[in-house]
């Protein structure tokens, strides 16, 4: 995604609409970076709170 808004604001050629939309993409991006993290640390949390310890796969 900050590849595709990079593209957007290089190629807005100084259009506020589009320099707006590709800075609305950039922030949606850190935003989904954001909660994929706190995701991942909340599901290791809950697991470890459970005793599931290692991976998901067999042994």
């Amino acid at each position: 995604m900050f590849v595709y808004a990079g593209y957007l604001y290089l190629s807005s050629e100084g259009s506020p609409d589009k320099v707006k939309q590709a800075q609305g993409v950039i922030t949606s991006s850190i935003v989904g970076f954001i909660l994929l993290f706190v995701a991942f640390f909340v599901v290791r949390l809950v697991a470890s709170f459970f005793g599931f310890q290692g991976g998901i796969l067999p042994k």
